[in-house]
């Protein structure tokens, strides 16, 4: 008995194929594959990188920019938001004698 009517594969990994182009075909389709793996994994990468540094250096500025012209804007108009304190000093604050 063979190893293949056992149903036990070859050591070359070739259970069925006895044909050599059927093996040439396969081992051309793995390098094919294999080759776009890395060709999309380095893309995606690359992808990656560039909208992190978009992100960084070009949208949070412009945020940062605009949310500081509108917490210029209410400043002006709405002063009481400041917050700002009311020194205290002693001689400043009203008191009540009698």
């Amino acid at each position: 008995m063979s190893a293949q009517e056992e149903g036990r594969a070859s050591p070359h990994g070739n259970a069925g194929e006895s044909n050599p182009q059927e093996r040439f075909a396969n081992r051309c389709f793995n390098g094919l594959l294999d080759f776009l793996a890395v060709l999309l994994a380095a893309i995606q990468a690359c992808f990656s990188a560039i909208w992190r540094l978009t992100k960084e250096f070009v949208i949070y500025p412009v945020k940062e920019f605009f949310l500081e012209r509108y917490d210029g804007a209410q400043e002006h108009l709405y002063p009481y938001k400041q917050g700002r304190k009311v020194p205290f000093n002693y001689t400043e604050v009203p008191s009540f004698r009698l």
